[in-house]
């Protein structure tokens, strides 16, 4: 499973990234209140062992109707599924 700790870029809003059922990408646990707009970049927050501010995707459409406390965004990813290769770290 996929759980990573995620923000959406220069604002506050957190979540949690996660794979759907149906194999799609969301960011879920993010408070109703919270404002989210389509086509905003969302990067890792580095709460996890993942380093801040790695671009993870960009919202695709908000559910704001997804509970009574959260709404689920749903997320393209930055990178296909389909690829594959080597990654290297540099860490100042």
């Amino acid at each position: 499973t996929l759980d990573v700790t995620v923000r959406v870029s220069g604002t506050e809003v957190s979540g949690l990234l996660r794979t759907a059922a149906d194999g799609s990408i969301i960011m879920d646990l993010v408070q109703k209140n919270e404002t989210v707009t389509e086509n905003s970049v969302v990067v890792t927050s580095g709460d996890d062992q993942y380093p801040a501010g790695l671009v993870v995707g960009t919202v695709r459409f908000i559910d704001d109707d997804a509970g009574p406390l959260f709404k689920i965004v749903r997320i393209t990813p930055a990178v296909s599924v389909g690829v594959s290769g080597d990654v290297i770290v540099i860490r100042p």
